[in-house]
């Protein structure tokens, strides 16, 4: 839009009210500096600066203590997000904060930290909050209002609210981490702050350590362990008019993100007005106008109530809290039933496609022959005994038949190849891989494995455990924990299916087939969770000419490195002689060794 408004006379004089006049001694028509001073106090400008956008990215983080700060960690979290709220910092003296700040600032100069410690000692044991803002945050005039608004001790170290502009909206961004022991929570939620403008719109970002909704949000809806302190959140909620829209947006998921992922302790709440815009909002139907009633008449009876306290304004504001609570309810339930008529209307069904017979070619691809001491054989046992023999001793096979002797390995070799390696892991990176297993780990491995894939000879995909992912996560901690003392997986798990994908020469030699092995997905999670914690610390290990198999590093990085190396080569003035080498190992699966 820009150059044809810059280019086009005809706007620029409906925007200026004048003829748009350019600089005559440049080959390129640029505007005059009377014509852009013009155009920048137009209505048009005027219109575009009212309208001006705002997005940011936001996360809430346990970060279990901050005492060992790093630089990484803030160039991690700082180039993801432009908001992100800490608890459990535990800082135990200024110098602590002082080498967060610093870290801060090196891996982002135009950083901002607000941190909740305004005394030491006192927070320590689950204590100390923070919000971190990144260069490019769309905030305007930060300011830690927390004791404008509270100086009750019960929420020392444990509440920040920061207030700010976002646009033409009054933004308080509050971080809550919750008292562990429950009979902690009610005085901790009940001080809470509550005297804010009915106009302001709110953000909070809370480790609450108690669920809010038991049958969803715990693993064992029936634990009463969370229920004390919840009716105090719940009227704090009702009074900042907050609303958990991930759980609105989200009405069926079970995501637990405590301990042992057995509870969903984490929230972020938001204002209705927050959202007055959202696409999502409306198209669910949960109206801004609905919730806003429904809010303001709870605000109204707790007035009415603290002024003339009676029966009838108590039942009032009863009545206004349980219409709130109620509607609630039912939007969830409306959203879970909306979209389980969308997953039937429009998630995937077997075509004719997937009903047709297979084609008659891929019929006649088994393998008809094998390669034998005496000659080609098409005999079925004999293809089937030697496949066997040849895959059994590849994979190392422990079959007593087979007979298969175990390969050789030298750890003196090994010793001399890495005694030449100057990257060393650390200790905290160490202490990382040689973790137990945990069932968090398992949950998340479970999460994000890929549906649609072939089960092994159990015959259960990864579907079938993506069920109850945090049921299974506990199984598998306690069978992994069982397996690592024995030294073994069961022979079950080690079982699996080989399906051979010819590759070319001889259809009747092995040699010429890839394996595809099918193990069982319980198997793999283990190696995928472990897995992960490798992806954690192979950047810093492998050389960054190494391409493949490295996190944010990809085959076509190595292509562009190549080509700049000749265009730089065709570029020096000596034109010194130049080549490449392609290398490959050949049979490189036959050739790994344990």
């Amino acid at each position: 839009m820009a150059p044809t408004v810059y280019h086009d006379p005809v706007k620029l004089q409906v925007l200026t009210d004048e003829n748009p006049q350019f600089l005559t001694s440049l080959t390129i028509p640029l505007l005059s500096d009377h014509t852009l001073w013009l155009l920048g106090f137009s209505a048009f400008a005027k219109d575009l600066l009212q309208q001006e956008a705002w997005a940011f990215k936001a996360v809430s983080l346990n970060v279990n203590g901050l005492n060992e700060p790093s630089l990484k960690f803030y160039q991690d979290i700082l180039t993801r997000y432009q908001v992100v709220a800490l608890q459990e910092t535990r800082l135990t003296s200024p110098k602590s904060q002082d080498d967060n700040n610093f870290f801060l600032q090196t891996a982002d100069s135009r950083a901002q930290a607000l941190w909740s410690n305004q005394t030491w000692g006192s927070n320590v044991n689950r204590n100390g909050v923070a919000l971190l803002f990144n260069g490019a945050h769309p905030f305007q005039d930060l300011q830690d209002v927390t004791h404008a608004y509270s100086t009750n001790p019960v929420l020392e170290n444990r509440y920040l609210v920061v207030s700010a502009k976002l646009g033409p909206l009054q933004l308080f961004l509050h971080v809550v981490c919750g008292p562990a022991q429950p009979a902690e929570r009610p005085p901790f939620f009940a001080a809470l702050p509550r005297g804010f403008d009915d106009s302001a719109t709110h953000l909070v970002f809370g480790d609450l350590n108690m669920t809010m909704d038991p049958e969803i949000d715990q693993a064992s809806p029936s634990s009463s362990y969370h229920d004390v302190g919840r009716a105090e959140a719940f009227d704090w909620k009702i009074s900042l008019g907050l609303l958990d829209f991930w759980r609105l947006e989200n009405p069926g998921v079970r995501e637990f993100t405590g301990p042992q992922a057995r509870n969903r302790i984490d929230y972020c709440l938001a204002s209705v007005d927050f959202y007055d815009n959202q696409e999502y909002l409306r198209r669910k139907g949960a109206t801004a106008a609905q919730l806003r009633c429904l809010l303001l008449d709870f605000q109204d009876a707790e007035h009415d109530f603290a002024l003339a306290p009676s029966e009838t304004t108590e039942r009032r504001l009863r009545d206004t809290r349980q219409a709130f609570s109620d509607f609630n309810t039912a939007l969830r339930e409306r959203n879970s039933v909306s979209k389980f008529d969308s997953d039937v209307a429009t998630a995937e069904t077997s075509s004719k496609q997937f009903f047709r017979a297979p084609a008659s070619a891929e019929l006649k691809l088994g393998i008809s022959s094998v390669d034998t001491p005496s000659g080609i054989s098409s005999d079925p046992a004999i293809i089937k005994a030697t496949h066997r023999e040849f895959w059994g001793r590849l994979f190392q096979s422990d079959s007593r038949d087979l007979n298969v002797e175990p390969r050789g390995f030298d750890p003196v070799q090994l010793r001399s190849i890495l005694e030449h390696s100057t990257r060393k892991l650390t200790s905290t990176q160490h202490a990382m891989l040689d973790a137990p297993l945990t069932a968090n780990d398992f949950f998340h491995a479970i999460k994000n494995t890929a549906r649609g894939k072939a089960p092994g000879p159990d015959g259960l995909p990864a579907e079938y455990y993506q069920l109850f992912p945090p049921q299974w996560a506990l199984v598998l901690e306690l069978v992994y924990a069982a397996q690592f003392r024995k030294g073994r997986m069961t022979k079950f798990q080690r079982r699996a299916y080989l399906s051979l994908l010819f590759k070319k020469g001889s259809r009747s030699d092995p040699k010429n087939y890839r394996p595809l092995t099918l193990l069982n997905q319980d198997a793999k999670f283990g190696p995928k969770a472990l897995a992960y914690r490798l992806d954690q610390v192979l950047p810093e290990l492998l050389d960054p000419d190494q391409f493949g198999f490295v996190p944010g590093r990809d085959i076509r990085h190595a292509l562009r490195y190549f080509l700049d190396l000749m265009d730089h080569c065709k570029a020096t003035p000596t034109r010194d002689p130049a080549g490449a080498i392609c290398l490959d190992f050949a049979k490189a699966f036959d050739s790994v060794k344990p």
